[in-house]
């Protein structure tokens, strides 16, 4: 899993959702991370109100958050949209 965030930081792709829903594990063995942000979520959200949050990242409604901190700020969601960055996949 490591090997593999640490392949796709190198690309310059931050994963922006990494829990373990998003690890898929082959017969063979091998192992993908999936269900990348991309510019489809957000990267900061509104700590104040947790709609997006269940939106975007809770589809499951099983209320674990996996998500770096300092994404969530007062008005996150109407603050300029910056690119996720790799420490936001790792803390």
């Amino acid at each position: 899993i490591l090997w593999g965030l640490r392949d796709a930081h190198a690309a310059g792709v931050c994963h922006g959702d990494l829990k373990s829903e998003n690890v898929m594990l082959t017969s063979w063995g091998w192992v993908y991370l999936v269900d990348f942000s991309g510019p489809y979520k957000p990267v900061y959200l509104d700590k104040e109100n947790p709609t997006a949050f269940r939106v975007f990242f809770d589809s499951t409604g099983r209320r674990k958050c996996c998500i770096a901190p300092e994404r969530f700020l007062k008005g996150g969601m109407g603050r300029k949209a910056e690119s996720l960055r790799p420490e936001m996949d790792v803390f």
